[in-house]
């Protein structure tokens, strides 16, 4: 059995980032990290995490993992990252 054939593209669009408000359950620490602002308000909540996601054992999880994600494992407080949350909304959407 042969594998079908299909012409080449014609045209590729690449996907392109849209606006949206982050927030703690759904955006990768890898996402948050990508965007200054938004860095700094997870680093002025929780000091640690600045240190966290340089260890070596973290670095292959900061693409699939979320901050809501790592405080299950380590205990982090509900209130930094309701607070996080709060100043997430209030910085409204980003690219």
């Amino acid at each position: 059995m042969e594998a079908p054939r299909y012409l080449p593209a014609t045209r590729f669009v690449p996907p392109v980032r849209q606006p949206r408000v982050l927030n703690t359950r759904d955006a990768s620490i890898a996402e948050l990290m990508a965007i200054p602002p938004v860095w700094a308000v997870v680093v002025a909540k929780m000091p640690a995490m600045a240190l966290a996601v340089k260890t070596p054992m973290m670095t292959p999880n900061l693409g699939n993992m979320s901050l809501r994600d790592i405080a299950m494992f380590t205990g982090g407080s509900g209130d930094a990252l309701d607070a996080i949350d709060a100043q997430l909304k209030a910085l409204g959407p980003v690219a």
